[in-house]
């Protein structure tokens, strides 16, 4: 009898330490949840990178180029699908941004950088992507981290200078969104910061002198992927004519 009564006294005691231990990780157990997820999405990245920058075709639309422009402009054509001419492209990619570079985006910004965005930053501190060879003329420019900053810097400054008095936005603090890729004539590729389409990938529109995203909008603010690494996956199936979405962004 005594001996039951101490192996249940023992058995309580252990279930009592495993119940307020139970939370604490011990020296090679898994990560939490949220440590998985930011890695298999760092994964994917690094992933979707060196896919990227194996892709040596760009594709341009025959629906709105004819063959002689395309080769005026590329030198030649390397191939064709029934909607596109293939030319020649490379990657024109950097190094990696420092965690310092990284950081100052944060604070000088006062937002938090987007993890995948800030990945693709880790692998190269900007990039021109779907270059045509022998020339500086790059499909997609995105930005380096000071990049991101002035450019994003200017968009507040223009946002509040013409609509900083309407009563509709005299309440906002910041924008919504993070500008990280040229779409020329001042447009612009961006991603969400918060909100239902925290993460989504939008065309940034000049017209709508750069209020914040709304999806009231949605017919100038068109959303092109649902986060950064789909993006870039758009960009490798498309052979870079998909990265503007519907919006028609000339060479």
């Amino acid at each position: 009898m005594k001996k039951t009564f101490s192996l249940l006294v023992f058995l309580a005691v252990v279930i009592a330490l495993i119940a307020c231990g139970g939370d604490k990780p011990k020296a090679g157990e898994p990560a939490s949840s949220t440590d998985t997820v930011t890695k298999t999405e760092d994964a994917t990245l690094k992933k979707l990178y060196k896919l990227l920058l194996n892709v040596n075709e760009l594709a341009i639309p025959k629906k709105i180029y004819e063959r002689s422009y395309v080769i005026d402009l590329a030198g030649t054509i390397t191939g064709e699908t029934p909607q596109d001419w293939l030319v020649p492209c490379h990657h024109i990619v950097n190094p990696p941004a420092a965690p310092g570079q990284i950081t100052r985006i944060k604070e000088v910004l006062k937002l938090e950088v987007p993890i995948q965005l800030r990945q693709f930053l880790e692998l190269s501190n900007g990039a021109k992507l779907y270059s045509l060879l022998g020339s500086s003329i790059a499909r997609y420019e995105l930005f380096n981290t000071d990049e991101i900053i002035n450019v994003n810097a200017e968009l507040w400054e223009n946002f509040r200078g013409l609509l900083g008095n309407d009563r509709d936005f005299k309440d906002v603090s910041r924008l919504n969104y993070l500008a990280f890729c040229d779409a020329l004539d001042g447009n612009y590729i961006a991603i969400i910061l918060d909100g239902p389409h925290q993460g989504e990938i939008f065309f940034l529109l000049h017209e709508l002198c750069y209020r914040p995203f709304s999806e009231d909008d949605l017919e100038f603010y068109p959303i092109i992927a649902s986060s950064f690494a789909n993006w870039l996956k758009l960009l490798i199936e498309t052979k870079g004519s998909g990265g503007f979405g519907p919006t028609f962004v000339p060479w």
